[in-house]
């Protein structure tokens, strides 16, 4: 069998680090020597993974350039996302709800940058008491 050049290392794991998530497996044409990939590897340049700060992972996987800077590293040292997404957003609790749905809620900041250009349209008391 062919001797397969660490690098020319498959996608999927240069992007993962995840050997086990090849489907070819032993029938791939690329290598899944992580380390012969990390050991040919050119030195990491200064500075930070410009994913850091991003929920989900670095796309370049084993291959970033930032690699040591990776925080959130799993076994092989591919970042992982740091941030989770938050399930709720913009909550507001039922009193403001109503307030907004009957048109009844006050935006003082709001009207006095409107008035201040002349752009504050006024709408009859009766006209929203349905």
């Amino acid at each position: 069998m062919d001797q397969k050049s660490s690098k020319n290392i498959c996608p999927l794991i240069a992007k993962t680090g995840d050997v086990t998530l090849c489907p070819y497996n032993d029938k791939c044409g690329f290598s899944h020597d992580v380390e012969g990939f990390k050991a040919q590897k050119p030195e990491d340049i200064e500075g930070e993974c410009p994913f850091l700060d991003s929920k989900e992972p670095c796309p370049y996987g084993l291959a970033c350039r930032f690699l040591g800077t990776h925080k959130s590293k799993d076994k092989d040292g591919v970042l992982g996302g740091k941030k989770k997404m938050s399930d709720e957003c913009n909550g507001l609790n039922k009193d403001v709800q109503k307030l907004l749905w009957k048109n009844k809620m006050k935006f003082p900041k709001a009207d006095a940058k409107l008035k201040a250009l002349g752009l504050l349209v006024t709408m009859l008391r009766f006209y929203f008491s349905t």
